[in-house]
């Protein structure tokens, strides 16, 4: 069911639940989900009550596109933390010294290929300077695609990199692998497990803020 409150489109999911919850996916669509039968005027209320913090959600996401649209339209790509341009040539993309062939026109598969070449080559090395430096090893590494996440770590000490971290700065993705090899040890985020990764790297606050930043490119590949 959809609602148009001041021209804002609010999409209401109704189910066997007992709580409300309003959500704002990454395109700036708001999602309510409430009980089947919780009345309409009293769900306005509380959406009302809300619209401030709604419509600042909304137009931060909308601003961050806009800020990003290059990127978001394929016009440049970023790999290691380096802006570069992405030069559409007949049937090929161009980027840096980079030729790329396009996959049956289609440019984001093919910019998605080249990233998880470049992850390749790229953050299993990262993994491995960072375990030899912290003291703490894995059973194994791969690539993953995921939206929500950068890396993970199971209680094999199997590690799993978001492909996307490729497009990062070193100190982020070190930071990162530092993260997943403290599950290692730690198969929680509890004091202890903060307290490692502090010893090994002091601004890790910082950075995990910074990286916020980056959380665009988890939408667009």
């Amino acid at each position: 069911m959809l609602y148009n409150i001041n021209v804002m489109e609010i999409k209401v999911i109704r189910s066997k639940r007992h709580s409300i919850s309003i959500k704002i996916n990454e395109n700036g669509e708001v999602f309510v989900r409430c009980p089947l039968k919780y009345p309409k005027d009293e769900l306005l209320k509380i959406i009302n009550n809300k619209r401030q913090w709604i419509e600042k959600c909304v137009n931060d996401i909308s601003n961050k596109k806009l800020q990003n649209k290059d990127y978001y339209m394929f016009n440049k790509i970023l790999l290691n933390g380096k802006s570069y341009d992405i030069k559409k040539v007949d049937r090929t993309l161009i980027i840096g010294t980079n030729i790329l062939k396009i996959k049956g026109n289609d440019v984001k598969k093919t910019l998605i290929c080249w990233l998880k070449k470049q992850a390749q080559a790229l953050l299993f090395k990262r993994l491995d300077l960072v375990s030899n430096f912290v003291g703490k090893d894995y059973t194994q590494a791969t690539l993953m695609n995921a939206r929500k996440k950068w890396g993970s770590c199971d209680n094999r000490k199997n590690i799993k990199l978001n492909y996307r971290l490729v497009m990062l700065d070193n100190k982020y993705i070190d930071y990162v692998c530092l993260h997943e090899l403290t599950h290692t040890k730690y198969m929680n985020h509890s004091k202890l497990f903060w307290n490692e990764v502090s010893k090994f790297m002091p601004n890790w606050k910082q950075i995990k803020t910074e990286m916020s930043n980056f959380n665009f490119v988890l939408e667009i590949y």
